[in-house]
Parts: C-alpha cells; structure tokens; sequence
C-alpha cells in the first residue's frame, strides 16, 4: 500500500531541498567551482548542493563533468557553450 503525505523518516523532495539553506548552498557552490580549473576533470554527484556547483561551473570551459543526477547534467548543459552529453 502506497501512502501519499508526511512519513516518519520520509527524505523530503528534491523541490522542497531544493529551497532549503540556498544561501549555504551558494556559498558552497561558488568555493568548490572555484577549484575547477581548465582542463580539470570532475565527478558530481545528485544533489541540490551539486545542483549549484554546476550552476556556478557554467563560466568554465574546457572541463569535463561526469554525473549521475540528471538535475546536475542539465544545468551544465545549460551553459550555452556548446557542451555535451555522452
């Protein structure tokens, strides 16, 4: 039997994380892409705070981005650059 509604221990939504410390997140985010230099290659993994990493590598180029949340690859996608997936 499924259940819809707030469960003891249910993980909340990745919306509703996604709207949750942003600031941190950020903050976060601008530290790490920080340490992403050209030619560098990175693992990501799925999250909310990965989401904003991958966001703020939007500006890099000549990066390749491995991940497996498709949040992450779609934000770095978004970039405009002419990146791929494969």
């Amino acid at each position: 039997m499924i259940c819809e509604g707030n469960m003891p221990g249910a993980e909340p939504s990745v919306e509703d994380k996604s709207s949750l410390n942003t600031a941190v997140k950020r903050s976060i985010a601008q530290a790490a892409a920080a340490l992403v230099k050209p030619g560098h290659r990175i693992i990501l993994d799925s999250g909310t705070t990965t989401y904003e990493i991958a966001r703020m590598l939007r500006q890099h180029t000549d990066v390749i981005a491995m991940t497996n949340g498709m949040n992450v690859a779609n934000a770095l996608l978004g970039s405009g650059r002419g990146g791929t997936a494969d």
